[in-house]
């Protein structure tokens, strides 16, 4: 099941004659806003929610309650809140966004120490270290797409990484050391062209 990024609901009380919204996001905020005290409006409820490994997209949904069913509204609402501050709204966004950088060193950090051992092991360049070399890139690749919600195709990309680099850099520096300028350079080249790529499909799917 696809896990919840962010999800918003907004009650509209009638009889109260306020309008409350819940922000949950990641998991780090919950959190209850009062938004308006002279709503006049029917009573309704409205649901929205972006999922993490989905299409990155919002889905919504509106449910206007009909009269008789009005007096059930105020047992879906907690109004026994503090309305947060600004100042605490963006502490905890903050939060949410420091959690993020966070993920993504922890990612970064796994992948440059895997290299490292590959270094360690083969020290240079041949058909083994790149495929080991292809193992890392893949795996970090994945982690990074499903970071931003983007469905990654293995296969494909394994071909791509192929096509577009690892075989260049087999024929290119067979024997060089793994650590060298050159051989390095060109990794990091070829990584940051997928992960520009990724990232531009990221950005498509939450436009």
């Amino acid at each position: 099941m696809p896990t919840v990024k962010m999800k918003v609901e907004i009650y509209f009380s009638k009889a109260q004659g306020t309008i409350i919204g819940n922000l949950r996001i990641l998991g780090l905020i919950d959190m209850w806003v009062l938004l308006s005290t002279n709503y006049k409006g029917p009573d309704k409820i409205l649901g929205v929610i972006e999922k993490v490994n989905g299409s990155g997209k919002l889905a919504s949904q509106r449910v206007e309650l009909p009269a008789e069913l009005s007096a059930f509204i105020g047992r879906l609402i907690d109004t026994n809140f503090e309305a947060p501050t600004q100042e605490q709204l963006l502490n905890k966004l903050a939060t949410v966004a420091n959690k993020s950088i966070s993920s993504l060193e922890v990612l970064f950090d796994h992948m440059e120490k895997d290299m490292q051992n590959v270094s360690k092991k083969y020290q240079h360049i041949q058909e083994n270290s790149m495929k080991a070399i292809e193992q890392i890139y893949l795996k970090y690749l994945r982690d990074f797409a499903n970071f931003l919600g983007v469905t990654l195709d293995i296969e494909n990309t394994s071909s791509l990484l192929w096509e577009r680099g690892f075989r260049k850099i087999l024929e290119t520096h067979a024997t060089k050391e793994i650590i060298s300028k050159e051989v390095q350079e060109a990794l990091s080249n070829l990584l940051v062209t997928f992960l520009e790529e990724i990232n531009k499909e990221g950005e498509a799917t939450r436009a």
